[in-house]
């Protein structure tokens, strides 16, 4: 992959890349099936629009909007304008998780705004800030390689964080004044998901984890999101099952063991009871 022009399809190879040669016709390559990203993105579109699925969410991205893709985020491309611009910074996986505890602890509470709203339109002050901001990334990169000096992506990492933190807090200020128990359960449980969806699809496990009873945390759950935990799980578990489906050659045994189920069976019947037809006729079409 060229780290240079190229949206990663599970993970960037190194730590930090910044672009803003991100084309639409490499966007429509991920409007086939669901992608998985593994890095976290922060993407600010100065023209035209991209329609597209993520997570759960159907979202818009079109001019001055600022979208944050957390790791492990499934993104379905729907359409893209041909005049499309995109700055796009990112870090791979491995990096966050290195420097996970000031990830979540920046973001916070912020996590459940940008959970529930990764696309964030921006007024013209912040506009014209973050362009700029991006501009001077791509400058710096002329004068030497910011992926080669750790210091230096661990400072664009702090302020892409703390920059992102700052623009929800104060667009949804009043909003986050107002978080409730049931939406810091249900940021928790999104975090906690994301993490193990692939081992734990039973309910309780997410419950116990957080350490409340079954039935509240259903409760709250479908409170805060208008979904039910194993809708969410469900969803999850979809999404990822089309991307393997699609984009590797491993065998329908071997994807239904990766996502945990307990067999091919077993994940044969879930998958056509929420797709509307099995993984092999998915595969083939």
């Amino acid at each position: 992959m060229d780290k240079n022009n190229e949206l990663p399809k599970f993970d960037l190879p190194i730590d930090f890349v910044v672009t803003d040669e991100i084309t639409g016709e490499l966007l429509n390559q991920y409007g086939r099936f669901p992608c998985k990203i593994k890095a976290g993105l922060f993407i600010f579109c100065t023209k035209g629009y991209v329609k597209a699925k993520i997570n759960f969410n159907d979202c818009e991205v079109k001019e001055n909007t600022f979208i944050t893709l957390l790791p492990n985020s499934f993104i379905q491309v729907k359409s893209v304008s041909n005049d499309v611009h995109l700055y796009v910074v990112g870090f791979s996986g491995t990096f966050i998780s290195k420097n996970d505890y000031q990830f979540k602890s920046i973001f916070g509470l912020t996590s459940i705004f940008i959970i529930r709203n990764p696309v964030l339109p921006l007024p013209s002050k912040a506009q014209v800030a973050i362009e700029h901001l991006y501009e001077h990334l791509l400058n710096l990169c002329f004068l030497y390689d910011i992926s080669e000096n750790r210091n230096t992506i661990h400072a664009v990492f702090t302020i892409f964080l703390e920059t992102t933190a700052q623009l929800y807090k104060k667009l949804y200020s009043e909003k986050e004044k107002e978080v409730s128990r049931e939406d810091e359960l249900y940021r928790k449980f999104i975090f906690l998901l994301m993490e193990n969806y692939t081992k734990e699809h039973n309910v309780f496990f997410y419950a116990e984890k957080c350490d409340v009873t079954l039935q509240y945390f259903c409760t709250a759950i479908k409170k805060a999101s208008k979904h039910t935990p194993f809708e969410i799980i469900a969803s999850f578990l979809i999404m990822n099952a089309k991307d393997l489906l699609k984009t590797t050659s491993s065998s329908i045994k071997e994807i239904s063991d990766q996502l945990g189920f307990i067999n091919q069976s077993y994940f044969n019947r879930f998958f056509k009871r929420h797709v509307g037809i099995t993984p092999l006729q998915y595969r083939k079409n």
